[in-house]
């Protein structure tokens, strides 16, 4: 389920990018970001996105509204850029549809990775915990038949 939720999110971000019009030329902004931080940007984004769906199940829609105002803002201070910036070096990358590809590939495969390592270890820890159970039984076994003894 959460591998859909990615490829929507990103199949959606696509279909935006991919229809712009290309029949005009995006100028190149000043500061020109690097791509690579365009791309972590974006990344990260989608991070702070997956938390605030999470969160909002049983937060107020104010606290939402100002806890995302905050994380938005703290993730273009960690890449010394403003949203306006941000957005206009999005745009610029995106209307190349070679280049609005490969952050897109980027994005999904380290979404991916991500996902994988938080798969590995809820499975490690159900592991643990179903090997405590046993444990305990075992235990709670071995006593019982000490107690009939």
């Amino acid at each position: 389920m959460y591998n859909t939720k990615i490829h929507t999110i990103v199949l959606l971000l696509l279909f935006s990018l991919v229809a712009c019009d290309n029949q005009y030329k995006v100028k190149k902004p000043q500061p020109l970001l690097p791509k690579e931080n365009v791309e972590a940007i974006l990344y990260e984004m989608h991070l702070v996105e997956a938390q605030f769906r999470l969160m909002s199940y049983d937060k107020p829609i104010n606290y939402m509204q100002s806890w995302l105002y905050v994380e938005m803002n703290a993730l273009m201070k960690k890449y010394n850029t403003t949203y306006p910036i941000f957005e206009d070096n999005l745009n610029y990358y995106t209307s190349n549809e070679k280049q609005s590809t490969e952050i897109l590939k980027s994005i999904t495969n380290r979404l991916l990775k991500e996902q994988a390592k938080i798969e590995k270890k809820v499975s490690i820890a159900d592991s643990l915990k179903h090997a405590k159970i046993n444990q305990k039984l075992e235990l709670e076994t071995v006593q019982e038949r000490k107690l009939d003894n």
